[in-house]
């Protein structure tokens, strides 16, 4: 946005107008609530001596009137009827910010700050009105505030190097707001307490972090200061939030409210720790200072500038080879490799011209020294004078290297091990992850690096979760570990945990394995027994049926032989009848037994083959009816069927015409003489549904719970003492079943009986059985 640079010349005295005319803008003029804006002088002597740019707009933003000041936004002569914006910015349309739009809307006075090029500009405008109240125009006026904004600017960067230095320095600010006791703290006073930044305690706390003894000098302070005004500078002793004992300096003054009271106290805080702790070797007496000295097996000396040695401990002599002595007033870098010597030279050097303890470490044959060089003030002043604390950290530099590779050790078993290894952090409502072993993705998704930190409630389903968070706090706070089985996504895991004990925290450690094979293992093993069961119930069954069933028809057929030679010896012919309808109706039994009987083991040991095809249902029933004609005949049992249509369906014939002739032989047998037997069919949308029903003895709820179970030997006898083996309805259950059906009965004692079986439309191939 290109804006015209001032135009150089002469505005001294009255800026020339355009006749007035009947424009809006001339209106703006005519109805401006102050008459004295049509008065030339008194807008020249008043406006034009402003150094604010001001004009009259009307309420198309076109200049009515302005003073001197607007001119050096243009190099126009007259900037009558000129857009402000044109003339302000350069462009052909208003500022963006610009707060004309609003005040239109508003009536009232808006304003903004609008950045042009390097420079911003404070922009106000004022509404004007007709005698009828009709927002005409504007008072618009426009002050340079770039200087101001750029103190901002400045005072910003000023306040960010000031907390630099707050940090840098351990200096901070702090203020009591006495009503509500209480404190607020600068994020360095926080850092000094070792506390997190933003942290305000109440008034009791922050004297609380003061060490006993000091308690009652900070809380007269205080009380002095609120209640008399009194400032204070002490310097106290702190307790930190981690149990470090330092040395503070404290200021406080008050700040009162606009009567007068004091509201508030504010004040500065630093930690002079190092600065006490120096000053403390330097002032106390010799006595104190030896004590302190010959305490530690450290090295202590306090050397001049050039490293001449005023003092030194025990400790340091005997580690150079020398007595005590024997080394005051020598120089330390007499006693030092050359390269150790150039280094504390530099460090002390440093150490002196900035004020600022420096920090070392160097390797003396083959043993590590870690020290520092403190300088020594005099009065605030820094000395030509250091004190220096050596130690030889060579133990525990190996201990560390220990404890690092245990670490590394502890994450390599973390990282490889094939079981899931956890050590958690547990309160009575959190279990916190610390540890995890990597393999945490196969179970949950999650490697175990990336649980760390993580909750169980981050982790796992919120259910899962509270159980494992109750289960954790139980081992915690009970001491005993434990063993648990738990089920998660389908697998199943044994995990044992127990508690241990770190820096007072109580921690859970423990460790899952997967025993989803060993369970599925078992499983398999309690099917397999079930199998087992089944089949020697099979075989007892079988047996069973071999042994007596199949033997009594046999004896009823050889007796009755007998009988029937003896018969037609002697020619009784009623005899001979009655005796040969026994052997037919035996060796009908025995017929039905044997093929039962095969069908039977053929299946068990699947040697039938699964063939569907289509069948005609009428025909079945002929074949199976006409096989039983006789048997129904001797009974006087009539057989019906009734359908509305002859459907006809895919399955195994052979299968089907065994389930059609064991129901109807079954219902034959349980119907008394005279009876009849309904089989019917109906077509459904997914099923043909079969029912053979007879009006015999019928049975009761615990007979009918007996059916079709292998372990139950339900054989009943016939109206007529006919036996059966039970073995009818097994076999039709399975060659049912083998059609993807189901076999099921509805029967009340003396009412008879209905089985139903349903077959499914569509029928899938199988070559076995």
């Amino acid at each position: 946005m290109k804006k015209n640079a001032p135009k150089k010349k002469d505005l001294s005295g009255t800026i020339e107008s355009s006749p007035i005319s009947a424009s809006s803008a001339d209106q703006v003029i005519a109805h401006s609530s102050s008459n004295c804006l049509d008065e030339t002088n008194l807008w020249d002597s008043t406006f034009n001596a402003v150094e604010d740019a001001i004009s009259i707009i009307d309420s198309n933003q076109r200049i009515v009137r302005y003073n001197k000041a607007m001119q050096t936004f243009s190099e126009n002569e007259n900037l009558i009827g000129m857009h402000c914006y044109r003339v302000i910015h350069g462009t052909e349309y208003p500022h963006s910010k610009c707060p004309f739009r609003k005040m239109m809307q508003t009536g009232k006075r808006e304003n903004a700050e609008v950045q042009e090029g390097d420079q911003w500009l404070h922009v106000t405008v004022d509404p004007l009105f007709d005698p009828d109240k009709q927002l005409t125009g504007a008072v618009h006026i426009i002050r340079n505030i770039t200087g101001r904004k750029n103190a901002e600017d400045l005072l910003k960067a000023n306040y960010s190097l000031l907390r630099t230095a707050g940090r840098t320095a351990k200096f901070g600010g702090w203020k009591l707001n006495l009503s509500k006791k209480k404190v607020t703290w600068s994020d360095e006073v926080a850092a000094i307490h070792e506390m997190p930044a933003g942290y305000s305690p109440s008034l009791a706390e922050g004297i609380n972090f003061y060490a006993p003894e000091w308690r009652d000098k900070i809380t007269n302070a205080i009380n002095s200061c609120a209640e008399l005004g009194t400032p204070f500078d002490l310097e106290l002793e702190l307790i930190t939030a981690n149990g470090n004992r330092i040395w503070v300096k404290s200021t406080g003054e008050a700040v009162r409210d606009k009567i007068g009271n004091i509201a508030k106290i504010r004040g500065s805080f630093q930690d002079i720790n190092e600065r006490k702790q120096i000053e403390q070797l330097i002032l106390e007496n010799e006595t104190n200072a030896r004590a302190i000295m010959e305490s530690t097996s450290d090295s202590m000396l306090l050397l001049q500038k050039d490293g001449t040695i005023i003092d030194n401990n025990e400790g340091h002599a005997s580690r150079l080879g020398f007595a005590r002595k024997d080394l005051l007033g020598k120089k330390i870098y007499d006693y030092l490799p050359k390269d150790v010597g150039e280094k504390r030279k530099e460090l002390i050097d440093l150490a002196i011209s900035t004020g600022v303890t420096q920090y070392g470490e160097d390797v003396r044959a083959e043993r590590s020294i870690e020290y520092s060089i403190h300088p020594i003030f005099d009065r605030n002043k820094i000395t030509d004078r250091v004190a220096i604390f050596a130690r030889d950290i060579t133990e525990s530099k190996n201990n560390l290297e220990a404890l690092k590779k245990n670490e590394e050790l502890l994450s390599l078993f973390m990282k490889h091990s094939p079981i899931y290894s956890f050590i958690k952090e547990v309160t009575p409502t959190e279990s916190r992850v610390l540890r995890a072993s990597e393999n945490y993705t196969d179970m949950i998704g999650i490697s175990g690096s990336d649980m760390v930190g993580k909750t169980m409630y981050e982790l796992f389903p919120l259910e899962f979760a509270e159980k494992i968070t109750a289960d954790d706090w139980a081992i915690v706070s009970g001491g005993d570990p434990i063993t648990l089985d738990e089920e998660l996504n389908g697998r199943y895991y044994v995990t044992i945990k127990f508690p241990i004990t770190q820096n007072g925290k109580n921690l859970l450690a423990g460790y899952t394995i997967d025993v989803t094979d060993q369970k599925l293992a078992e499983q398999c093993l309690l099917e397999n027994e079930s199998h087992l069961r089944e089949l020697n119930a099979t075989k007892d069954k079988f047996f069973s049926i071999i042994a007596h069933d199949l033997k009594s028809p046999f004896n009823s057929i050889i007796g009755f032989s007998n009988l029937l030679i003896r018969q037609i010896e002697e020619k009784d012919y009623a005899a001979i009848e009655r005796y040969a309808s026994i052997i037919q109706n035996s060796s009908q039994q025995a017929m039905d037994l044997l093929m039962n009987l095969l069908e039977w083991s053929r299946a068990q040991t699947g040697h039938i083959v699964f063939t569907p095809e289509k069948i005609d249902f009428a025909d079945s029933i002929n074949q199976v009816t006409e096989l039983l004609f006789a048997f129904a005949q001797q009974k006087s049992i009539t057989i019906y069927l009734e359908t509305s249509v002859n459907p006809s369906f895919f399955a195994d014939k052979a299968m089907i015409n065994t389930i059609l002739r064991n129901l109807i032989s079954n219902a034959i047998k349980f119907t008394n003489v005279g009876g009849e037997i309904i089989i019917s069919a109906e077509q459904t949308l997914n099923d043909l549904v079969v029912s053979v029903s007879d009006n015999g003895i019928g049975m009761d709820e615990e007979t009918t719970s007996k059916l079709f179970r292998i372990d139950q030997n339900q054989s009943t006898l016939g109206t007529e003492k006919e036996k059966g083996t039970g073995l009818g309805l097994l076999l039709c259950k399975e060659f049912i079943e083998k059609h993807s059906g189901r076999i099921w009965v509805e029967s009340e004692p003396g009412k008879g009986s209905k089985f139903y079986f349903s077959i499914p439309n569509r029928i899938s191939a199988n070559s076995s059985f």
